[in-house]
């Protein structure tokens, strides 16, 4: 999955996080359907992470075959806003709230997952190469080459060469420009 797939991945997934929130609160009312659509796309969007959080996606199947329970319509005919009768059935499901809980969970982690994956790879999700994220960090930081190579350790030549991508750095130089990065990835503030 390309850099910027995780990105949109990540924002979908806070966007189920902020929705599984107000869902499982019992008190909300949430409708039947609602909590159906959100616990299929939350199942989908883990299972794209599947290769990076195997055990996420069993622990969410596990938990989605607790999410609703047979409950008994009171007298009055009464029962939660969020009780339904699946289609052709005579009976009467709701969900367990703590269950909803559990599994939204779940997506907090794999959204922490996918953020420490952006911050460790120090241009974050980007497709860019890791001199194109050097010479965007040096332009953040009003850097010229030879600044940027004084404080990288190397001379301008050879960041010159590493930005245009004729020359690879040798491991020791990558961890110095993914540090010199990572130190200048946001703007400055005036």
């Amino acid at each position: 999955m390309a850099g910027k797939s995780y990105t949109q991945l990540l924002k979908s997934i806070e966007d189920l996080i902020a929705t599984g929130t107000k869902i499982s609160d019992a008190t909300a009312g949430t409708p039947a359907v609602q909590i159906h659509d959100w616990i299929n796309r939350a199942e989908y969007y883990l299972s794209l992470l599947e290769d990076k959080l195997p055990t996420a996606v069993s622990d969410f199947r596990r938990i989605r075959q607790s999410f609703e329970f047979k409950v008994e319509e009171d007298e009055d005919g009464s029962s939660s806003a969020s009780a339904y009768r699946p289609k052709g059935g005579d009976v009467l499901l709701d969900f367990s709230f703590e269950h909803l809980q559990q599994a939204n969970n779940i997506l907090k982690l794999a959204a922490a997952k996918l953020e420490i994956e952006a911050s460790s790879s120090a241009g974050g999700f980007s497709d860019e190469t890791l001199g194109q994220q050097l010479r965007t960090a040096r332009g953040r930081a009003g850097h010229s080459q030879r600044k940027a190579a004084d404080e990288i350790g190397y001379d301008p030549k050879t960041i010159s060469e590493w930005e245009r991508g004729d020359r690879k750095p040798h491991p020791e130089a990558e961890k110095n420009i993914r540090d010199y990065i990572h130190r200048h990835l946001k703007p400055h503030q005036s």
